[in-house]
């Protein structure tokens, strides 16, 4: 792999790594206290139209959270680790090995000369 592009995976976590973690611990703790607040049991939460909305945005937050680690196992071989080891696989394995297409010049547009109107 690139060290360039290791380095900017590693600055770009950095910078929105942090806030990323906490937005999604926000979203999840509001969700939280408002299915404790407003779905009084099990029945309300599968019955009422409110309580489905709420377990679909859980599926569909840990859906994407699902494919979320799944995309980064490539690029990380620690969090990839534990996968590995639960299917006996070699140290550095990844799911999905990462291939970065080659640069393409020929989809590159030529430059047009300026002209004046």
């Amino acid at each position: 792999m690139d060290v360039g592009f290791d380095a900017l995976a590693h600055t770009t976590w950095g910078a929105f790594g942090q806030y990323a973690v906490v937005c999604v611990g926000l979203v999840v703790a509001t969700d939280l206290y408002s299915l404790g607040r407003q779905v009084a049991s099990v029945d309300a939460l599968l019955t009422t139209l409110y309580g489905q909305a709420l377990m679909s945005k859980i599926g569909l937050m840990l859906a994407v959270g699902a494919f979320g680690w799944f995309n980064s196992m490539p690029l990380h071989t620690k969090v990839a680790a534990p996968l590995a080891r639960l299917l006996r696989r070699p140290l550095g394995w990844t799911p999905l090995p990462l291939r970065l297409p080659p640069a393409a010049p020929s989809l590159r547009l030529p430059r047009q000369p300026y002209r004046a109107c």
